[in-house]
């Protein structure tokens, strides 16, 4: 899926990038390239500690309320966790571990989508934390 976005770069991350003679797109694209969940569950030989995905699920700042984030966390382990922590128990070599943990989390994608909805809709703020340079 290609999709156009605009960001604004700060001029700190241009002048790294400048130094560092790296073209923006393509650093961007390095690591959303590696963002994944099947591909941290399934221990990926490029990224066997899930680095760059932990980094993205516990660095990216959102505002969800103690009882929001309890309630999603309820849900998740006990309807979506079981069933992905059973297919990365398996001793199924990597690749085909990724694809299958990519189907069951295709199976439940829209579920938990219309969960956080449906909880934000009821007044349950989730939104990403603008931050500044």
């Amino acid at each position: 899926m290609k999709k156009v976005i605009k960001i604004k770069l700060l001029k700190d991350f241009e002048l790294l990038c400048k130094m560092l003679d790296i073209e923006q797109e393509q650093f961007f694209q390095y690591y959303l390239d590696r963002i994944s969940l099947p591909r941290l569950m399934s221990i990926h030989p490029e990224d066997p500690e899930g680095l760059l995905t932990d980094f993205f699920l516990k660095n990216t700042p959102v505002e969800d309320t103690k009882e929001t984030q309890e309630y999603i966390e309820k849900k998740a382990k006990g309807k979506y966790h079981h069933a992905m922590m059973t297919i990365a128990g398996t001793e199924l070599e990597q690749p085909e571990c990724e694809e299958q943990l990519r189907v069951e989390v295709k199976k439940w994608r829209d579920e938990y989508v219309m969960l956080r909805k449906k909880l934000k809709e009821k007044g349950r703020p989730i939104k990403i934390i603008n931050y500044g340079n």
